[in-house]
């Protein structure tokens, strides 16, 4: 296991009912998201992205994150 995913099963070990998970579509995000989808149990896991519209390309990184979340089977709630 990798230490980004060891150190999220540390985290999460407490936690009881669903992990949401905060991805803007930025790199680090991202590659937030990819660990937590590999060590974390997916029934468990919701990806949230607040578009706040404050940038022309919002609703692209809205669609991006939606699809990689999809793409791993992580249920996608956007606000």
């Amino acid at each position: 296991m990798q230490p980004l995913e060891a150190a999220l099963c540390a985290a999460c070990a407490d936690v009881s009912g669903t992990i949401y998970l905060a991805v803007s579509g930025g790199r680090d995000s991202t590659a937030l998201l990819h660990a937590a989808a590999a060590s974390l149990p997916l029934a468990r896991l919701c990806v949230v992205h607040a578009d706040h519209g404050l940038h022309l390309d919002s609703a692209d990184w809205c669609a991006a994150v939606e699809g990689q979340a999809s793409a791993l089977g992580v249920r996608f709630l956007a606000t």
